[in-house]
């Protein structure tokens, strides 16, 4: 079928949502949608999507109604959906911790150095580290 061009406004929440269900993501994924932000003034001309309506835990697009229908119209291409599906993977993940030793002057021990955290789930190679210096010292403990 042809492509449409949707501009943020016309995106409810249940339809962002419905979009990242589509798009294979969890239930309960975080979904928010903004503009494209693009500073030019170019236009998006071809078919427009005036809006997208869904009901509260849509599971993809068929569920939802279009407000209006699909019309030749120009949408500013600085107005255009863009979507944002992040999964909130906190709720019952288990993390594994290390830390990764580094050469200090003077250090004795092996508990000396950045912490890192992953997913118990993930690959081997998705190591992240603790980056904030707003971290307490009694907040490292919980990690060990």
């Amino acid at each position: 079928g042809p492509n449409y061009y949707v501009c943020a406004s016309g995106i409810d929440s249940h339809a962002a949502h419905a979009l990242c269900r589509a798009l294979g993501y969890p239930a309960d994924v975080s979904a928010t949608v903004s503009s494209a932000g693009t500073t030019d003034q170019n236009f998006l001309t071809g078919r427009y999507i005036a809006g997208v309506t869904c009901p509260p835990g849509a599971e993809g697009l068929s569920n939802c109604t279009l407000q209006g229908s699909p019309v030749l119209y120009p949408c500013e291409t600085r107005d255009r959906a863009s979507l944002r599906c992040l999964a909130n993977e906190l709720t019952n993940t288990t993390y594994d911790t290390r830390i990764v030793s580094w050469a200090t002057p003077g250090a004795m021990s092996s508990d000396i150095g950045r912490v890192q955290v992953k997913p118990t789930r993930a690959n081997a190679s998705h190591w992240g580290g603790v980056c904030d210096s707003a971290v307490a010292v009694s907040a490292t403990a919980a990690l060990a």
